[in-house]
């Protein structure tokens, strides 16, 4: 017989508990795929990391690949037990991109953290502390945008 193991799922929760320190896998860079509506194709984006970065490398790393410029802004980036909790300001509602190219931008910001930090299962978005809400996708805070 096979032994497997499971990973356990990702359990909703309504807020993050106590902040914890993570790490990328990779110290020195983050990569991640996103979808290019203009060219309607998946493309492939490495970041080099800055030192004083942090928690936001991975957000900044999504700004440079769809936007050149810190776009989008993070009140906090908290990680709680194997979840990230991103709390935007209003910014992310600046995007003017429609709403497939809004859900590329989330789905990549998400990736780009599922795939470069080995200890985050979920990631969750809230804007103000609340729902996000832009009229083209609304998402319970309580609820993971993407997981693992």
């Amino acid at each position: 017989t096979i032994e497997t193991t499971q990973i356990p799922s990702p359990v909703p929760v309504q807020t993050p508990g106590p902040s914890q320190e993570f790490a990328y896998d990779d110290s020195s860079k983050i990569m991640f795929k996103y979808w290019d509506e203009g060219t309607q194709e998946e493309k492939e984006s490495t970041y080099e990391i800055d030192a004083d970065a942090g928690n936001a490398a991975a957000l900044e790393a999504v700004n440079q690949a769809f936007f050149g410029t810190d776009e989008i802004k993070a009140n906090s980036i908290t990680f709680s037990d194997g979840n990230l909790f991103i709390d935007f300001d209003d910014s992310i509602y600046n995007m003017n991109l429609g709403s497939s190219g809004e859900g590329a931008v989330l789905e990549a910001i998400a990736n780009a953290y599922l795939e470069n930090v080995q200890e985050i299962n979920a990631v969750y978005y809230s804007v103000n502390g609340e729902d996000y809400s832009s009229g083209h996708i609304i998402q319970g805070k309580d609820q993971p945008f993407m997981t693992k």
